[in-house]
């Protein structure tokens, strides 16, 4: 039953290691700082104009090493496949990522990427694309309801037919194995909700689901509560692809607007990143919009019996708004370079 890495080679006179993993395969290394590395001096945008707009990325090169001309690149997905757009160089670091238009409210996931002088990938967030950063096109982006679980605001576990015996969610701070996560998915917290708990050095198979369904079912939530478009927002974790029975199983996240009367299944989770996944849906695009909206993650083991580990994180109900901006001579960029200085007055 082992699961894991069966051996390495680090003695490559390149300094590149390798390792075999039975169930994943050969896994590629380079040990030491990273040639290349990202960062956003005005920020990670969540909210992006719907007639198109731009955020400055700055990419740092370790000693020696340089960034491959018109390798930098943008990588987008709105639902119907990725969209690749060069990034525009700048001066010195920086380039600028360019955003087209989008039909307000639209919702998508991205990241960036570039390849070094000596012939390297890098991208960020590191494991993009099952990472990624979360955005919306609009003009307004009002969050009415945001829970990182550091606190228990109301969510309920078990729902009628649910029969697991063990890994029935609780709200820790998860303790990490090659099926659950080390930590939560906020930056600031600790707690997130987990299907089971053990001890640290435990086995991959304790305290993960076993013997059904065990469901977490969030408090009242209001998409009614601002206006605009109301837009869903998780991050959530699932592992089934460890122990003997690998892949047997699924994790549907469902969504109410009548509290809980009648549910409407949002997303079907089979694929084991091991990484926490951020997703964001319009609720219109599932049901109407009420004031009585609930959701709900059903983490499973049924028939043949295999490890299954689940967690959510990072709950929210944003509203986007759609009002037209007001003229781009108003926010003093006048020569569009995402910043306001002298250059501007002289422009």
């Amino acid at each position: 039953s082992f699961n894991g890495l069966w051996n390495n080679y680090p003695y490559f006179a390149s300094g590149t290691i390798i390792g075999s993993d039975i169930e994943k395969g050969l896994f590629v290394w380079r040990l030491g700082d990273p040639e290349l590395s990202f960062s956003y001096p005005n920020g990670t945008p969540n909210l992006i104009p719907a007639q198109g707009g731009s955020f400055i990325v700055e990419i740092k090169t370790a000693a020696g090493i340089t960034v491959q001309s018109g390798s930098p690149k943008l990588r987008y997905d709105t639902g119907a496949g990725e969209v690749v757009v060069d990034l525009v160089p700048l001066s010195g670091n920086q380039y600028r990522a360019d955003v087209p238009p989008l039909p307000c409210g639209t919702t998508y996931r991205y990241y960036v990427t570039a390849r070094s002088s000596s012939g390297l990938t890098a991208r960020d967030p590191s494991t993009a694309p099952v990472a990624a950063y979360d955005a919306a096109a609009g003009t307004e982006q009002i969050v009415a309801f945001d829970d990182d679980m550091e606190l228990n605001n109301g969510w309920t576990v078990g729902a009628p037919g649910d029969t697991a015996n063990s890994g029935l969610w609780v709200r820790a701070d998860p303790v990490g194995t090659a099926a659950q996560p080390e930590d939560d998915a906020s930056p600031d917290g600790t707690v997130c909700w987990i299907t089971g708990n053990a001890s640290p050095g435990a086995g991959v198979g304790t305290a993960d689901v076993d013997g059904g369904a065990t469901t977490l079912t969030s408090p009242v939530l209001d998409a009614l509560a601002e206006s605009g478009i109301a837009v869903l927002q998780y991050s959530r974790w699932y592992s089934n692809d460890q122990g003997a029975a690998p892949n047997a199983d699924s994790m549907p996240i469902l969504i109410s607007n009548n509290n809980g009367s009648t549910w409407t299944q949002l997303e079907l989770v089979t694929a084991n990143e091991r990484a926490w996944v951020e997703k964001s849906f319009r609720i219109d695009e599932f049901v109407t919009p009420t004031s009585q909206m609930r959701v709900r993650f059903v983490a499973r083991d049924e028939g043949s019996g295999s490890i299954v580990e689940a967690g959510v994180d990072e709950v929210r109900i944003t509203f986007l708004n759609c009002a037209p901006p007001p003229p781009e001579f108003c926010n003093g960029d006048a020569d569009g370079d995402l910043d306001r200085d002298f250059a501007d007055i002289t422009a």
